[in-house]
C-alpha cells in the first residue's frame, strides 16, 4: 500500500471516529408532568386562610387570596415538567422559571449523579 493511500484510510478513519465521538446531542427523549399533591395541599392551605380572613370580616383579603389561589396554582400544576434528554435530568415549566429567577441558577441532576429511583404508579 502506498503512502498517500495509507493516509487517505487514517483520515478516513479519523473522521469516522470524530463523526461518533461529536454525534449531535438529541433533544428530549422523556418528559413528564410532574405529581401535582403539593399544589393541592399548598392550594387546600391557602383556601383556609382565605376562610379564615372571611371568619374575621376581611372580605377583599379573602377574595383577593381565594381567587389568586385558584387562578395560578392550575397554571403552576400543568406546566410543571421533568425532561430527560439521555445525559440530564432537568426541570421545566413556571416553577423552574420563578426557581431560576430568585436562585439565579439552572437546577439540572446528571446521570452519573443519581443514586436512586423510586417509581410510584397512579392508576388514571
Amino acid at each position: 500500500m502506498s503512502d498517500t493511500s495509507q493516509n487517505q484510510v487514517y483520515e478516513a478513519l479519523a473522521e469516522a471516529a470524530s463523526g461518533r465521538l461529536a454525534a449531535p446531542r438529541p433533544g428530549k427523549l422523556a418528559s413528564v408532568r410532574v405529581s401535582p399533591g403539593g399544589y393541592l395541599a399548598a392550594a387546600a392551605l391557602l383556601t383556609f386562610a382565605s376562610l379564615v380572613f372571611l371568619r374575621t370580616h376581611r372580605d377583599l383579603a379573602a377574595l383577593l387570596l381565594i381567587a389568586g389561589t385558584w387562578t395560578i396554582t392550575p397554571v403552576l400544576m400543568w406546566t410543571d415538567r421533568l425532561n430527560f434528554d439521555g445525559r440530564v435530568l432537568s426541570r421545566a415549566g413556571m416553577p423552574a422559571f420563578l426557581s431560576r429567577l430568585i436562585r439565579r441558577s439552572v437546577t439540572s441532576v446528571k446521570v452519573e449523579d443519581i443514586e436512586r429511583v423510586d417509581v410510584a404508579t397512579l392508576r388514571t
